[in-house]
């Protein structure tokens, strides 16, 4: 039996590229199993950003991911 993933918390440095911050998503989201959908909650803080992952609380949803970044720009 494997076990499942539940949440993962990443940290980024500031200065990371979009495009290397997007790189970097799909594979944080293979440490989920695949039958499930993942919530991406981004905040940027003072000296970095965070990314928490876990299972999207809405079972409704129909994409593998989704991104939460109410707070991101009010925080930067």
């Amino acid at each position: 039996m494997k076990k499942r993933c539940r949440k993962l918390l990443a940290y980024f440095d500031k200065r990371i590229s979009l495009q290397e911050f997007d790189n970097q998503i799909p594979k944080l989201i293979d440490n989920f199993p695949k039958d499930i959908s993942i919530l991406i909650k981004v905040r940027i803080k003072k000296d970095f950003i965070e990314a928490k992952l876990s299972e999207n609380p809405n079972k409704k949803s129909i994409k593998r991911w989704e991104w939460d970044l109410e707070d991101a720009v009010k925080l930067n």
